[in-house]
């Protein structure tokens, strides 16, 4: 018999005595029955007084004052209320947990759980770990469910932070658990009922699987309100010792113990229960690991299939197939998609491939709203932020910060472009890069002891300075072009943060407000200097420095920076007009273009033999480079206009929206070839 905790009491069944023996059998079991009227059993006196000498020896003091105290109620009458076990029971509580789960009643079907399910299984046994899991999962989101006859929306919060205390507390065990490890940013999910990694939570199909995961469990553990192991254990303990005691006694022979065939039968009917409910266990853990290797391999197939189907697209494109053998490529597809079973909800129909192509509009059309639920697919792989901790893990410079910004650049490096931009379409909506994040991550006193933060805020700004988007958001903050000023400066070396500096501010020199703010920070002067030495110089570095050079030289006050005697700017361009690398022959000469409109430089270029030079390289460059050296040296022989007026008549916002500008992953700015 087992003292409940005081919160469930259930009626006692009545006993059914066993001939010629004092305890019940077949039906729930009481308390002992006294060996003196009124008294308590030796038996549990001596089982109180071990469970106490072992509370003591452990430690747990408030533990010993608290049986000590109850010991003595017991002694003056006060007897607490007792749980009953057995057969009869187990039906009883079943029923009632059943009927406490399709109500949403957490507390008593987690109470029910915790009284009649021993400790040690919940502990040990992988089954019930796992139901455990789940129950706490159905009712963290049983308030939005539809097996909630009455939904209410305004409880899921309270729901779920119960829920998030049990994964920080008994639940914690499993996060090395692949199945569940996803659950556990569920806490953080907003609005999870319309998350696409958790909806198939929110249907009927999975509450009525896990009850009757459930009424398995129950039915088939042989634990569920039993009588207590430390029981069975000392009752044994003590018949064992009884049977020694009176084998000393009596001849040898009687020592050895023949048990009764009725017994014998009983302990081996038992013992093929347990392997019943083991081997039971197992082909349902085996059922899992089968399911989910077999969604793997779907999902891999798909995209097989899939990027079989772009290639034939794009090859056909290109003229490298005939539309006959177009359609039999695309019947084979079609085929191996149907025989799979893997066509997606929404995917083209026969033929699509072909019109699409047909039509002029190819890749775009080819991929029709297949393309967009693999999208989806791939989109819901990515977990849901807490924006708002995130931000303030950066913004208090967390130990964890960079790691934190490095996960956030790779949502952006290891997607695809469709991905690319709604993720960083959800940074902006969240404003992930806000006033004082930027203040914490870019300020270089606040920084000094973790580079490795700047570094990686660097990286992912310049990703931001990537796309369009990212740019009107970047310069919405009127503090980002002047910081990155800053830090260009700060950096002794040609290091990756200075790299990702250079290219993001490459990247908005694309507009006149940031260009008339580089320009006042002398970055042309910086420009110069280091362009001067390309030695110390990644390629990186030259390419996106002379990109920036040439982007500030169109305006007035940039040719009028670039015209200062003290900046001898045309022996540096006339050094990078050698380099190997085509691009960067290409922004000096447009350099060289817009600022020899300056009559000081016209003279200057005569000085040092320029138009000589030019006129020499034109033979040794390809049409591309001759026809751009040809309009230097028309410029060089044209009036010189100093006012240069015509150069600040650009549109503010004049760039090339349809494609990127700059590398999106950074892989060239980690190091010097």
């Amino acid at each position: 018999l087992v003292r409940c905790n005081g919160r469930h009491q259930f009626p006692m069944p009545a006993p059914r005595r066993a001939v010629g023996s004092n305890s019940n059998a077949g039906g729930s079991r009481r308390a002992p029955v006294a060996e003196s009227g009124g008294g308590r059993s030796s038996f549990d006196e001596e089982l109180d007084l071990m469970v106490l000498e072992y509370l003591g020896h452990v430690g747990y003091d408030r533990a010993v004052e608290q049986l000590k105290a109850q010991l003595k109620e017991r002694r003056e009458g006060r007897r607490p209320a007792w749980r009953p076990v057995g057969r009869e029971m187990q039906e009883h509580v079943k029923a009632k947990m059943l009927k406490a789960l399709d109500a949403g009643r957490r507390d008593e079907v987690i109470t029910l759980w915790h009284n009649f399910v021993p400790p040690l299984m919940r502990r040990t046994d992988t089954a019930a770990k796992k139901i455990e899991f789940y129950l706490h999962i159905f009712f963290a989101v049983y308030a939005v469910h539809p097996a909630n006859p009455r939904p209410n929306p305004a409880a899921l919060s309270e729901s779920m932070s119960s829920f998030r205390s049990y994964l920080e507390n008994d639940g914690a065990a499993l996060a090395v658990t692949p199945e569940f490890l996803a659950y556990y940013a569920m806490p953080y999910v907003p609005e999870i009922q319309r998350h696409p990694s958790f909806k198939d939570l929110f249907t009927i199909e999975w509450a009525l699987a896990l009850k009757s995961r459930l009424v398995d469990f129950l039915s088939v553990t042989p634990q569920f309100a039993a009588e207590p192991r430390l029981l069975s254990i000392c009752r044994s303990y003590r018949r064992i010792e009884s049977n020694g005691t009176s084998a000393k006694e009596g001849s040898t022979a009687a020592a050895v113990h023949e048990p009764h065939p009725v017994e014998a039968a009983a302990n081996e009917l038992e013992a093929l229960r347990e392997r019943l409910v083991a081997s039971e266990l197992r082909a349902s853990e085996a059922r899992q690991e089968a399911a989910a290797a077999q969604a793997a391999m779907q999902r891999g197939s798909l995209e097989a299939v899939q990027l079989a189907a772009d290639v034939v697209i794009e090859a056909t494109k290109a003229g490298a197939f005939e539309a006959h053998v177009m359609s039999l490529f695309e019947r084979r597809l079609s085929g191996a998609r149907e025989k799979l079973g893997l066509r997606p909800p929404g995917s083209a129909p026969p033929g699509a491939m072909h019109a699409a192509l047909a039509d002029g509009h190819g890749a775009v059309s080819a991929r029709g709203h297949g393309a967009e639920d693999q999208l989806g697919q791939s989109m819901a792989l990515m977990a849901a932020l807490d924006y708002d901790a995130v931000k303030q893990a950066l913004q208090q410079q967390a130990p964890d910060a960079a790691v934190v910004l490095q996960a956030l650049r790779w949502r952006l490096t290891k997607a695809t472009r469709r991905q690319r931009k709604a993720a960083l379409a959800q940074f902006i909506q969240n404003d992930l890069l806000h006033t004082n994040v930027l203040a914490s991550v870019l300020d270089p006193r606040l920084t000094a002891r973790a580079p490795e933060l700047r570094e990686q805020a660097l990286r992912l700004l310049n990703l931001f300075a990537s796309e369009a988007a990212g740019r009107t958001y970047l310069l919405s903050k009127p503090e980002v072009v002047p910081q990155l000023c800053t830090l260009l400066r700060l950096e002794p070396t040609d290091n990756v943060a200075r790299q990702n500096t250079l290219g993001a501010l490459q990247k908005l020199s694309l507009r006149r407000s940031p260009q008339n703010a580089m320009i006042a920070a002398d970055v042309i002067e910086w420009l110069v200097g280091a362009l001067a030495d390309i030695d110390q110089l990644c390629l990186y570095s030259i390419e996106y420095g002379a990109a920036l050079l040439m982007n500030l030289s169109l305006r007035t006050a940039g040719k009028a920076k670039c015209a200062d005697p003290s900046l001898d700017i045309l022996p540096v361009l006339s050094q990078l007009m050698e380099s190997d690398s085509l691009q960067v022959r290409t922004y000096v000469n447009g350099t060289l273009y817009s600022i020899l409109v300056r009559s000081s430089l016209k003279e200057h270029a005569a000085e040092i033999g320029l138009p000589d030079s030019l006129r020499a390289l034109i033979e040794h460059s390809d049409d591309t480079l001759a026809r751009q050296i040809n309009y230097i040296l028309e410029q060089l022989e044209s009036p010189p206009a100093d006012d240069g007026a015509a150069s600040d008549d650009e549109d503010d916002d004049a760039e090339e929206d349809a494609e990127d500008e700059g590398d999106v992953d950074d892989d060239e700015a980690r190091e010097r070839p």
